[in-house]
């Protein structure tokens, strides 16, 4: 959960343009669960780069790849949906809304 919220957040300000971000994390069913809202007009790529799809693919292949091959961006997010359950991005007029879960939650219902 810590990489998946890291992520995210760092994401919204850095290539979100600005604006007030609102997370909130709860928990049901042994999974954590996680909604982060960004109050600004989407802005900037909204998906990975196909390049960085491919990479991660090899990677997750067994291949190797050159560290000075790697794409400077765009690998964040495919780290998040790896991690993530139900991984969801909703852009509006004026917000997005990411919402996830991340399972095996170790907490046993207490917090």
């Amino acid at each position: 959960m810590d990489l998946v919220l890291s992520e995210l957040v760092a994401n919204a300000s850095v290539h979100g343009g600005g604006g007030e971000i609102t997370l909130s994390v709860g928990h049901a069913g042994g999974r954590l669960l996680g909604r982060l809202v960004h109050r600004r007009p989407p802005a900037g790529d909204l998906l990975p780069k196909l390049e960085a799809v491919a990479q991660t693919s090899r990677l997750l292949l067994g291949e190797s790849v050159k560290p000075e091959e790697l794409v400077e961006s765009s690998r964040g997010l495919l780290v998040v949906w790896h991690l993530s359950e139900g991984f969801t991005y909703r852009p509006e007029s004026d917000r997005s809304v990411t919402a996830w879960a991340v399972p095996g939650c170790s907490c046993g219902g207490v917090w």
